[in-house]
């Protein structure tokens, strides 16, 4: 029965694998909107009832798609510091950030380009919200602050992800060593009581 489970698992991931190369590949060439179902599959190698086995309709596929690069991007760029046995409060590693990117930044262009920027947005919005957890983490939303520490924290994202994405548009001639070292030193704020937001973003 295990056996069988893992045969099975196996050949999911297998399709799923096929699928999102097939996509990579035809988008290199080929904007979203002309892409159909039986692209993918032609493409991938696999019938359309396979497809439809797995997913509702392409966008659901283009999605999840999405949704897979994201939690990779997060999972090997975000580290946690613990405060206690229970509590731990992310930080961000630019170094590896820029390196993951270095190494993945055609299927991260790409799928921004399929979701019309909506990538973008989502990563943005994560690091938004783990750095929202950084500052409850380290007792500093209740900060009184000018500009308000809302302010300081969508500044701290849009500067930080759009160094990141102008690098990635300019070919990334500089290394992902120098480019974080680089960042963080651009990227510190000097609010008063706000300073420890900094510590964030990391560059080892």
């Amino acid at each position: 029965m295990r056996h069988s489970q893992a045969n099975r698992d196996f050949r999911i991931q297998k399709t799923q694998t096929q699928l999102r190369q097939a996509l990579m590949t035809l988008l290199q060439t080929q904007h979203m909107s002309q892409i159909s179902v039986a692209d993918l599959t032609r493409e991938a190698g696999i019938t359309r009832s396979t497809f439809y086995l797995h997913y509702a309709d392409k966008n659901e596929f283009v999605d999840q798609v999405g949704n897979e690069l994201q939690e990779a991007f997060f999972k090997h760029v975000i580290a946690y510091t613990y405060t206690t046995e229970i509590n731990a409060f992310p930080v961000m590693n630019l170094e590896r950030t820029f390196a993951f990117l270095a190494e993945s930044h055609q299927d991260y262009l790409l799928i921004d380009q399929a979701l019309d920027g909506q990538f973008s947005t989502r990563i943005d919005h994560e690091v938004e919200r783990l750095l929202k957890l950084f500052a409850a983490e380290n007792d500093l939303v209740a900060v009184t602050s000018e500009p308000p520490i809302e302010m300081v924290i969508q500044y701290m994202v849009t500067s930080h992800m759009g160094f990141i994405r102008q690098w990635l548009d300019s070919g990334m001639i500089y290394s992902a060593p120098y480019m974080a070292k680089m960042l963080k030193a651009l990227g510190e704020v000097h609010t008063p009581g706000l300073e420890r937001l900094n510590d964030f973003f990391i560059a080892r």
